[in-house]
């Protein structure tokens, strides 16, 4: 997977591509340092262009979502197509993270 990553005020905006499976737990330990060094409240994931998420990826999305609780801040997830759209929808994401 590679993403990248705009920080403007408390929202940080993430852009993902490619797959999101468990190779890329050390991109979510950064994403996570981000938010522990900056008051972000928001963190949008636009998935548009991510075309499949693991088991180990919903995972992250999960690990991603308690450090925002922590901060009472949310995640929203954007734009998941198929394989992503079904799973979010199946595993109830759709709901936990108010995915568009």
């Amino acid at each position: 997977m590679e993403y990248s990553q705009q920080i403007q005020g408390e929202n940080l905006s993430l852009q993902l591509k490619g797959q999101m499976t468990f190779n890329d737990h050390p991109k979510i330990k950064e994403v996570i340092r981000i938010i522990s060094s900056h008051p972000i409240t928001l963190v949008t994931i636009d998935f548009s262009d991510i075309e499949f998420i693991d088991s180990a990826g919903l995972g992250m999305l999960l690990i991603l979502k308690e450090e925002m609780d922590k901060k009472s801040g949310r995640v929203l997830l954007m734009n998941p197509k198929g394989q992503v759209e079904k799973i979010f929808r199946v595993s109830k994401f759709d709901s936990l993270f108010k995915a568009k």
